[in-house]
């Protein structure tokens, strides 16, 4: 083991003279291991990326069956288990993996978020619905159940009929006591919902119509993230998040169009926007583009983030004006 170590050190570092005039054979066997377990992680990353999660978890233990000591693999394990909401699973694999590597600070603080939803594991049971994996307060009685998976079931409907997309990978719904809500994400209460990678809710027990637009926004984040592998700008995430859940337009003047894109100023900044004037805005806009050239050319536009374009190359290819003129026009 010492020598395997040893091996990676010096491989991680670029030198392999001292082993190479110690034990080639040594080193021969540790590297073939090595490059093998790298490449096995450098495939499971890419489909990772590109949310095609069976294949990197394939990937990801053929990484850590030819090199149980990378550290990057186990840490990817952990997130794909973390995924899947197998908890205690992700938990296993993030603690290898910071035993291997102890400068993964990230991965520290992934321990104890797990940690604190596997203490709430207790609080909540399973609701199935599709591929999604669903967790709700215990006290909740059969029909308030029924209730929310069949809002979840039409918001997944009424998104698909838009998107031409449907979520058909694990994704965890997470409906917590409130006050656990607020606690474990240390958001104000003000903040119905949230998506890091899970759909989040609070319970605030009332009646399962007022979770529908909730639950719309916070999928569609979810929907938003899949068709552009996770490179929606934050502004095209919460227009739409808005449109989708039914949201009403609210008036104002629109801030200029580079600031809302968060394209730096002539410091190299970007300009700095209140919550206020943010959401409307985004809002406006995503509800511009969608009545102006509908959702086929929104769903394009997504595509071409997905696909790595920045996005003023990916506006112009798809609506066919620069910022100028898509200024003028939105704000006329």
């Amino acid at each position: 083991m010492k020598i395997k170590q040893g091996i990676r050190r010096i491989l991680l570092g670029g030198c392999l003279t001292g082993l190479l005039l110690s034990g080639g054979l040594v080193l021969s066997v540790g590297y073939a291991e090595y490059a093998e377990g790298m490449e096995a992680y450098r495939k499971a990353w890419a489909a990772y990326a590109t949310q095609r999660y069976e294949e990197a978890a394939g990937w990801a233990r053929r990484s850590v069956a030819a090199d149980p000591e990378n550290p990057h693999s186990h840490a990817l394990l952990g997130n794909l288990a973390y995924l899947k909401h197998d908890l205690a699973d992700a938990k296993t694999q993030w603690q290898k993996a910071l035993s291997l590597n102890p400068q993964l600070g990230l991965i520290r603080e992934q321990i104890q978020q797990v940690q604190i939803e596997l203490d709430l594991e207790g609080k909540l049971r399973p609701a199935n619905l599709g591929p999604l994996t669903i967790r709700i307060p215990s006290g909740l009685s059969p029909e308030q159940t029924q209730a929310i998976l069949q809002l979840l079931s039409e918001a997944l409907d009424a998104l698909e009929k838009n998107f031409q997309y449907r979520i058909d990978r694990p994704l965890t719904v997470l409906i917590y006591p409130a006050g656990a809500f607020y606690e474990t994400t240390q958001l104000p209460t003000e903040v119905l919902g949230l998506f890091d990678g899970k759909v989040r809710l609070p319970d605030r027990r009332t009646s399962a119509g007022d979770l529908a637009p909730v639950l719309r926004h916070e999928v569609t984040h979810a929907v938003v993230y899949d068709l552009s592998h996770g490179l929606a700008p934050r502004w095209l995430q919460e227009g739409l998040a808005q449109e989708c859940e039914g949201k009403e337009l609210q008036q104002g003047r629109p801030p200029p169009l580079r600031d809302l894109l968060g394209i730096p100023n002539s410091a190299g900044e970007p300009v700095w926007m209140s919550v206020a004037v943010f959401y409307p805005a985004s809002h406006s806009l995503v509800r511009y583009l969608l009545e102006t050239w509908g959702w086929d050319r929104m769903r394009a536009f997504l595509k071409g983030l997905g696909e790595g374009r920045p996005v003023e190359d990916a506006l112009a290819s798809v609506y066919g004006w620069d910022l100028v003129t898509l200024e003028r026009k939105w704000n006329s």
